[in-house]
């Protein structure tokens, strides 16, 4: 809403904050401490989860050929990578068994096409496959949505995504597959300090062999 008596500002944005009076000059400090509505800032700019929810929708319904009835998307904006901008985490709620079918390429390629595709302010960070929480009217629960994707970042084994580059290999080099479905690892290779401490190893070895030689045979 706008505020006639503070100058015509766009106010009531959800933004909680609390003030402190300055011990240098006894005037306000003002504090940001959370948001209460459903708003996700990014570079500076608000952006309304509906908008983006929208945005999101459309591109899967044009890129992945799912209409709309077959999938729900609701986004929350959390700080986990910056304290000033939010990441935008998207949940993904698989509805018909077409949607289901296409699990693994949404998995696979939706952050990184989207990234390519949508506007700045719907550039999607990580995404989870779940049931979205709803109230009777069928309204996003939006604290508990949030609730929910705290504890899938805090427990490894939930299914969230934030690109497959990001994945560590294993501490012994990358796995490949074998044909009876286990796993292999490729042999380590030796790094450039451990071939120079072998050669140097190797060297002393062949001057102790060579000495020992020539005091025998005095």
């Amino acid at each position: 809403a706008i505020d006639a008596e503070s100058g015509g500002w766009y106010i009531n944005l959800g933004d909680m904050c609390f003030s402190l009076v300055s011990e240098s000059d006894g005037g306000k400090d003002v504090y940001w401490q959370s948001r209460e509505s459903s708003l996700l800032i990014k570079g500076g700019a608000n952006y309304s989860y509906d908008q983006i929810n929208d945005e999101l929708s459309k591109f899967i319904t044009l890129h992945y050929g799912l209409p709309s009835g077959s999938f729900s998307l609701a986004v929350v904006g959390l700080n986990l990578s910056s304290e000033h901008d939010d990441d935008c985490c998207v949940t993904l709620e698989l509805v018909t068994a077409a949607a289901t079918a296409k699990r693994d390429t949404l998995a696979a390629d939706f952050l990184t096409e989207a990234k390519k595709r949508v506007s700045k302010g719907a550039k999607p960070d990580r995404v989870r496959f779940a049931e979205i929480p709803r109230n009777f009217k069928g309204a996003v629960l939006v604290p508990d949505l949030k609730k929910q994707w705290k504890a899938a970042i805090d427990a490894p084994h939930e299914e969230s995504t934030k690109g497959r580059d990001e994945l560590p290999e294993g501490r012994d080099g990358p796995t490949k597959e074998r044909e009876d479905g286990g796993a292999t690892r490729e042999p380590t290779r030796l790094t450039i300090p451990s071939r120079a401490l072998f050669l140097t190893l190797w060297g002393a070895g062949f001057v102790y062999v060579t000495l020992a030689r020539g005091l025998s045979m005095m």
